[in-house]
């Protein structure tokens, strides 16, 4: 986790041009990727005056698979203090 949280430092004391005091909003799905760059953003956020955001859609193409994704996702935002968006859409039937 250190070695990501360097680059995600790196990343945004470099060319990002994110302002302090800006919103990050975090796509997660649940999986490693996602989950270990929440998790980076969440422990550096205050070096860089961020508040971290997070946003789920739960696709409803894995059936019991997606819940779970959905509850630990939902899960880790409640232990970190994360605000979540979260949404359900059947792509399914489109």
């Amino acid at each position: 986790m250190r070695r990501l949280e360097a680059v995600v430092r790196a990343a945004l004391a470099g060319d990002c041009g994110l302002p302090a005091g800006s919103t990050v909003l975090v796509a997660i799905s649940g999986g490693a990727d996602s989950t270990a760059l929440l998790i980076a953003l969440h422990r550096i956020a205050p070096e860089f005056r961020l508040r971290i955001a997070a946003a789920h859609l739960d696709h409803g193409l894995r059936a019991l698979e997606s819940r779970a994704d959905r509850a630990f996702v939902t899960d880790l935002c409640s232990e970190l203090g994360v605000p979540l968006a979260s949404a359900r859409w059947n792509a399914a039937m489109r």
